[in-house]
């Protein structure tokens, strides 16, 4: 099958398979769970995931609520995963629409997974929970979870459609500034004032 045949075969089983796919997102949505107590969400994406022939490892990377779904197709070829994100954050749910990424993603590897063995693919469905706090992928990484995977991909919500994005990555720094306590009248020389040092590092 060429790529413009591949490409309405998996639309077609897209739209076949929306109505399980937009259920996932509308139940994640009702259900809030914050980082690490992602039960729920969870538990349905495992489900869904299951009922499409797909081997599910819950608890992956000794992170109780991540998982790993594989589909192997019998083919040698390369290994794609579609990553899952359902934490909600405190007082505002799914304000990030995490329940939409993870029914999508999982959507996704669903139908790649149908049409795998014409692709010459395998396919994984990598749950990774806690991404609004402590950025779960990164220990999932760090345990091996992503080692047999050849092409990652992600889907984020936005105003627009975007093929290629462009962020701004933040790493949060901490930093402690320790001051001398001295009596100021008589021995100011022995303090250490620690708020002119954290003014300073503001200059």
């Amino acid at each position: 099958m060429d790529m413009t045949g591949m490409k309405h075969e998996i639309e077609a089983l897209a739209e076949a398979h929306r109505e399980e796919f937009e259920a996932v997102s509308a139940c994640i949505f009702e259900h809030p769970e914050l980082a690490f107590q992602e039960k729920t969400a969870q538990n349905e994406l495992c489900s869904l995931l299951e009922r499409h022939g797909f081997s599910v490892k819950r608890g992956a990377g000794s992170l109780d609520t991540a998982f790993v779904a594989e589909y192997n197709s019998g083919k040698p070829g390369m290994t794609f995963a579609f990553l899952c994100e359902y934490d909600a954050l405190p007082e505002l749910g799914h304000a990030c629409g995490h329940n939409w990424i993870a029914a999508a993603m999982c959507g996704c590897g669903i139908v790649l997974s149908k049409a795998a063995a014409e692709a010459g693919c395998n396919v994984k469905v990598i749950g990774c929970p806690a991404e609004e706090t402590f950025g779960a992928k990164y220990d999932l990484c760090r345990r091996g979870v992503f080692d047999d995977v050849d092409i990652v991909m992600q889907a984020h919500l936005a105003e627009v459609t975007c093929l290629e994005t462009r962020t701004l990555a933040m790493n949060s720094m901490e930093f402690v500034y320790r001051g001398k306590a001295a009596h100021a009248a008589q021995f100011p020389d022995q303090g250490i004032n620690a708020l002119e040092a954290v003014l300073q590092m503001f200059s």
